[in-house]
């Protein structure tokens, strides 16, 4: 007998806790096993752009692959009620916070610029990881629960390379500086050589001149987190409107058209459903944040 829809979920959950990662995470324990000690100080280390942080094995659990499982968890476990899925998806979402990004904001996911030779790429898969983890916190607190839109930690990994410890780290943080680039008041390069670095062309943004794939609109993966957060900064980086910003492109980047319907396309139009709403719908209503559901 095949095991039911929530038993499939849960067994993506619970290989976070293997002897190599965490082997007391179903109690909160994020004390590394004995291999993992070792493994996460194994290089070499790419590099979050130059100069930048070095990702640690470890932190490449948490991206953008696992997070689209993890929302399909919340999602179902909303569906059914089930309060067991609800409380692992939160587990989930609070561990890439700690886990997932540096002090600053700065998403491991960077290093896909590097690794891949684009050196965009990196904000782009950042773009599509964070857009998930908004889902996640946007679908609970349309639900009632509205803890992962105020949580932050100082926790991460303090061993490693690069320590991802300290903040505090929020949603809030890893949106703005995720669309800091987009003007970009925030100037980095996709690169780990001396001779590439302030090159224009390695430039992280919205543009990506290396890999032929023209501009992406990643940044407007954060539409439905602003109708609770109201930031009118944000809005501008959104739009396109602000000083400094790119205009829409005409031909934005892979996937192509499938773009403007948010991370991997869960929704017919983002910019349609969710643009421009702050203010004028109230999904949230006044209905009070229920607790955290226990793990079981």
């Amino acid at each position: 007998m095949r095991p039911a829809h929530g038993e499939h979920l849960r067994s993506l959950n619970k290989s976070l806790s293997s002897d190599e990662h965490f082997p007391n995470r179903a109690k909160d324990d994020y004390t590394l096993g004995s291999y993992a000690k070792t493994y996460c100080q194994t290089g070499p280390f790419i590099l979050t752009h130059f100069g930048g942080y070095k990702i640690s094995p470890i932190m490449r659990t948490y991206n953008n692959r696992m997070v689209q499982s993890i929302y399909l968890m919340a999602a179902v476990g909303v569906m059914r009620n089930d309060a067991s899925l609800i409380a692992d998806a939160k587990q989930y979402f609070k561990e890439h916070l700690m886990f997932g990004f540096f002090a600053d904001g700065t998403p491991a996911e960077f290093e896909r610029g590097i690794e891949d030779g684009a050196p965009t790429n990196g904000w782009r898969y950042s773009g599509a990881m964070i857009g998930d983890l908004v889902m996640i916190a946007d679908l609970l607190a349309r639900s009632g629960d509205t803890e992962l839109y105020t949580y932050s930690t100082f926790a991460g990994l303090s061993g490693g390379p690069s320590p991802t410890t300290g903040g505090p780290k929020s949603l809030s943080l890893v949106i703005d500086h995720y669309l800091k680039h987009v003007v970009p008041s925030i100037t980095r390069y996709g690169t780990d050589k001396p001779t590439q670095n302030r090159n224009i062309r390695f430039r992280i943004d919205t543009k990506e001149e290396l890999d032929g794939r023209s501009e992406a609109v990643t940044d407007s993966y954060w539409l439905p987190a602003n109708l609770w957060f109201r930031n009118d900064s944000w809005k501008g980086i959104f739009l396109r409107q602000a000083s400094g910003t790119p205009p829409y492109p005409v031909g934005p980047a892979y996937p192509g058209e499938f773009c403007w319907m948010g991370p991997c396309a869960k929704w017919p139009g983002f910019l349609f459903m969710f643009g421009q709403m702050e203010g004028k719908v109230a999904p949230y209503g006044r209905v009070p944040t229920k607790p955290a559901p226990s793990r079981p």
